[in-house]
């Protein structure tokens, strides 16, 4: 395919051929998004400021040794990274019991800390709400239960057939797929928490998205910026870094924008201090 050639246009990012093969070229765009896309608006340089923080935050994790999918940056908005064969789970790693675990958990108080920090995996699928998705050992598959009604018999959806969730050797996603999730979420967060915590911030939760590499190692991918944590400081107030204003607000106007747009800016300037 010709470089260049988009491959899929999602709502928040264009994704084409890249340079190389095995690799794509990730364009962020200026598009914020809430209620799985239901909800959408512009924000001036939204896509400059996330292109800052995934470079920022993917260089920090290479230092770190974690194996993720960013090559460089190549302008303002775009960067290049190896191709993934995406894993259509996204890992949920909390520290402060927030947002829809409250909604899961009614007899958690909002503001528990967890330690060590709560790891959840939720099955990507717009038409069923993003559920958690429950390993059980015995069955050998995840359950899907609604994401913001407590779990019971009530608030199950299905079982996830081994078949949806395929590894490139051909193999069924299992435990040990399982486990490597945890852990790499949690070493990811782990790395996050102690770069933020430098700079007199909590980082109260964070999501991440992980593939396969070509060679068919699990590897982290996606981006980084306010769209995946939340992430207040600790002066000034405790501002919130992150979309949850966003997405509770019903009706979006200029000045809602204008504060989002002040988020992303802000938060890209304190990860160009991580390394």
């Amino acid at each position: 395919m010709k470089v260049g050639k988009i491959i899929t246009q999602g709502k928040t990012k264009t994704v084409s051929v890249g340079p190389q093969n095995d690799q794509v070229k990730i364009e962020n765009r200026d598009i914020i998004t809430a209620g799985d896309g239901t909800k959408q608006d512009v924000v001036k340089g939204k896509g400059f400021y996330v292109n800052e923080t995934t470079h920022d935050c993917f260089l920090l994790l290479r230092k770190n040794r974690i194996r993720n999918h960013y090559v460089r940056r190549v302008d303002t908005r775009t960067f290049i990274a190896w191709l993934l064969n995406m894993i259509f789970l996204e890992i949920v790693i909390r520290r402060i019991a927030k947002g829809s675990y409250l909604a899961r958990h009614p007899n958690t108080l909002e503001g528990t800390i967890f330690d060590p920090p709560k790891v959840e995996l939720h099955f990507k699928n717009d038409a069923l709400g993003d559920p958690i998705a429950l390993w059980i050992e015995e069955k050998g598959v995840f359950e899907l239960y609604k994401s913001h009604q407590p779990l019971s018999l009530d608030t199950y959806i299905r079982d996830l057939k081994p078949s949806e969730l395929f590894t490139p050797d051909g193999h069924v996603f299992g435990r040990a797929e399982v486990d490597q999730l945890y852990n790499l979420g949690t070493e990811v967060f782990l790395i996050l928490e102690n770069a933020f915590g430098k700079l007199d911030c909590t980082l109260l939760d964070l999501k991440i998205e992980c593939g396969w590499d070509p060679s068919g190692r699990i590897t982290v991918g996606d981006d980084f910026g306010p769209d995946c944590w939340r992430l207040e400081e600790r002066s000034g107030g405790g501002q919130a870094l992150d979309k949850d204003e966003y997405r509770q607000q019903k009706i979006s106007d200029p000045e809602l924008l204008g504060r989002m747009e002040l988020k992303y800016a802000r938060a890209a300037e304190l990860t160009r201090k991580f390394l």
